[in-house]
């Protein structure tokens, strides 16, 4: 067999409809039309997540306070220290070391507070991860990615250990 043509002619089709006389056609044709639909509606709500997360991490704030308000911090969305307030309260603790650990304290709730905003702004489930959210819609770039980006490690301990009280 030199060409299509001939290839065709010596196929048994009988009872095998093709092309625009499939009867099936309009049914198939209707089911991708819904498809896509589906897919664009996904694609606007995407969208739209992106955009909200996006000015979540431009904007987005984290407050944190310890010892009864006596120290408060505030973090950007990237858990950078923007502000530190510290009250007359705070000049009074009995040592450094309690305002370290008070000011500790302050960060981590910041961070806390800054990522809780950041997850609800993505529309992500309080404890789930933003990046695993996005990922679980899109399995086909999820599958790209290597294997730490797909299970990331547990962060290590910000406060590895306690050091002695420093009076000073």
């Amino acid at each position: 067999m030199s060409s299509f043509s001939e290839w065709i002619g010596a196929q048994d089709l009988r009872g095998t409809s093709m092309g625009l006389d499939d009867p099936s056609l309009d049914d198939r044709t209707a089911a991708l039309s819904r498809r896509g639909e589906a897919l664009l509606a996904e694609s606007h709500e995407l969208d739209e997540a992106l955009a909200r997360t996006t000015k979540a991490l431009k904007d987005a704030r984290g407050e944190g306070e310890a010892e009864s308000g006596a120290v408060k911090v505030t973090v950007d969305a990237q858990d950078r220290v923007v502000d530190i307030a510290l009250t007359a309260k705070a000049m009074r603790l009995p040592s450094t070391d309690r305002l370290r650990k008070a000011l500790l304290t302050a960060c981590d709730a910041a961070v806390a507070d800054v990522a809780t905003k950041v997850r609800e702004a993505a529309g992500v489930a309080p404890d789930g991860d933003p990046l695993e959210a996005l990922f679980t819609g899109l399995p086909e770039i999820e599958a790209l990615l290597p294997a730490s980006m797909r299970a990331p490690r547990p962060a290590p301990d910000p406060h590895p250990a306690e050091t002695e009280d420093h009076d000073g």
